[in-house]
């Protein structure tokens, strides 16, 4: 992760306003300072070099507040209605803008949607001219924070991680998002963030909880926007409470997915019926559409609410098959992926269909996550899953 200072914030703005169409150009001063230039290349996005805080010096990320100006020229011969929708283009302005603002580096920015405010202007400056002036709070890593945040928990294992995220640690939640920082390794873009902002995890000061899954509608989530590994192969381990709360549904434990329909993995655990706890492989890639179950396994409960317990997965693509290992043992299973996975959505906790259609949600908590670029040997995954359970 690339830590935030105020020269980054400018460059970072600087190249989302020269990528979008109809800004020209980008200036940082104070709105005292608007008379300073003579000849402005309008269309124009000015910032104020903003204050900023840092709520939580553990969680390392640093709150700015921001004013921001889009402004275009009005002229006198125009009509009312005209002027008018200079306004609609300034805000269109400012939305495409901040789109790839947001899109930096996965997620490395986080919007407080609560926060926006939008003030509309007219004759800014000495240019006739007209425009919008929105403040926010926008959140980015710190070096303050991390400059004096304890040492990164290490694990015994870390080649080819691809992300590991402790609850300890690197965690920032508001009402309407969530960014959880990797602890591992140093440097990773691999932000989890919140799946929906209107439906976000609960966190209570140690592990996430996840409550109430929903059948059909919007079950609450944690996404990794997108990740790629280098082969088929791959590993992942969670420090999990599974639940036996009566559900309605199947609970997903994690997915990837590409295309929701042609393209995905997932991992979800039985409710009712036969299989009662049982996880089943949900594979669907380029070689094959496959569903089968761990059936000796039962995981409703696993661990309880105060004692939460590790679980891992491994999809071993060289030797054609998938191993859970459980605090009890380990299984197997002939149902793999073939594919190597691109550029995929990790989701944990619900499985999703499309934007309006997030279901079999999770029931349990979530204390630690670790995601690697291959099959982690039975001997490495004893090492990783005894180092977790001391988290």
């Amino acid at each position: 992760m690339n830590y935030k200072s105020l020269q980054h914030i400018y460059n970072d703005f600087n190249t989302a306003v020269s990528n979008t169409s109809g800004l020209n150009e980008l200036y940082m001063f104070d709105e005292s300072e608007i008379n300073k230039i003579n000849n402005y290349n309008y269309p124009v996005c000015i910032i104020e070099p903003p204050n900023s805080k840092v709520s939580d010096i553990n969680r390392a990320y640093e709150e700015y507040e921001l004013v921001c100006f889009i402004l275009k020229p009005e002229s006198r011969t125009h009509s009312d209605y005209h002027s008018l929708s200079l306004y609609d283009d300034c805000m269109s302005l400012f939305h495409q803008m901040m789109n790839k603002i947001l899109a930096t580096r996965d997620g490395e920015y986080i919007l407080n949607e609560d926060s926006l405010q939008v003030e509309r202007l007219t004759k800014f400056g000495a240019d006739l001219t007209k425009g919008v002036k929105v403040t926010l709070t926008l959140l980015a890593p710190s070096s303050l924070g991390f400059s004096v945040a304890s040492s990164p928990v290490a694990l015994p294992y870390e080649s080819n991680l691809k992300a590991f995220y402790n609850a300890a640690s690197g965690v920032l939640v508001n009402s309407n998002s969530i960014a959880w920082t990797p602890t591992k390794p140093l440097g990773s873009s691999l932000n989890m963030t919140h799946l929906r902002s209107d439906n976000i995890v609960a966190f209570d000061g140690t592990d996430f909880v996840f409550e109430s899954p929903v059948t059909f509608s919007s079950s609450e989530a944690l996404q990794i926007p997108s990740i790629s590994f280098s082969s088929a192969s791959f590993t992942v381990f969670a420090k999990v409470f599974i639940s036996q709360e009566a559900v309605n549904d199947s609970m997903t434990l994690f997915s990837f997915s590409k295309d929701a329909q042609l393209d995905f993995f997932r991992a979800r655990v039985k409710t009712g019926g036969g299989g009662e706890g049982n996880l089943e492989l949900l594979v669907d890639d380029d070689t094959s559409a496959t569903t089968e179950s761990f059936s000796s396994v039962d995981l409703r409960p696993y661990g309880n609410p105060s004692e939460l317990k590790v679980i891992a997965l491994v999809n071993d693509h060289a030797n054609q098959k998938t191993i859970l290992y459980t605090e009890t043992g380990s299984h197997e299973l002939s149902n793999f992926r073939d594919d190597v996975i691109s550029n995929s959505q990790f989701i944990f906790g619900a499985t999703k269909l499309n934007e309006n259609f997030i279901f079999q949600g999770f029931a349990g908590k979530l204390k630690s996550l670790a995601i690697y670029d291959e099959a982690v040997s039975p001997s490495n995954v004893t090492l990783i899953m005894n180092k977790l359970k001391t988290l």
